[in-house]
């Protein structure tokens, strides 16, 4: 192979299975619905993933899952946990990855962005942490979904 033909085949976009698509819910607020919204634009079917350690909030999570009603193409997922949210979120991913290691994985994630700039870095620590994890899992888009309050 000359260096033409290389050329030209390293310029190949590689063909990818469409991309799994997994929304974080802390909470069904305005930005989640914004966020589960988006989601839903980009993907066929999606996931919406709760990570629980408390049956009382897991169950008013389901109530207003009920009350949403998304529909068929989208499904709402319950992770228990006892320890930290993060970590069972990152062993719940890295199943979906094994189960289709080819497969792009897209985590979206919605927040507030406040009027006043500096109180976004005191109301979103958590969600930053959480971001930074994720940005170094291999074959995960991570998609911030911004909600202007």
């Amino acid at each position: 192979m000359n260096a033409l033909a290389r050329a030209e085949e390293a310029m190949r976009l590689p063909a990818r299975a469409g991309m799994r698509v997994v929304v974080v819910v802390a909470r069904l607020d305005r930005p989640t619905v914004r966020a589960l919204g988006y989601a839903r634009s980009i993907a066929g079917y999606v996931s919406a993933v709760h990570v629980a350690n408390d049956d009382a909030a897991t169950e008013g999570i389901r109530r207003s899952w009920r009350r949403l009603d998304p529909g068929p193409a989208m499904d709402l997922v319950v992770v228990r946990s006892r320890g930290d949210a993060a970590t069972a979120l990152g062993t719940y991913l890295d199943a979906l990855t094994a189960a289709d290691p080819a497969r792009p994985l897209g985590v979206v994630l919605s927040g507030v962005v406040p009027r006043a700039r500096w109180s976004y870095l005191l109301q979103n620590r958590a969600a930053l942490r959480l971001k930074l994890r994720l940005l170094s899992r291999p074959n995960t888009v991570v998609i911030d979904v911004p909600y202007h309050d």
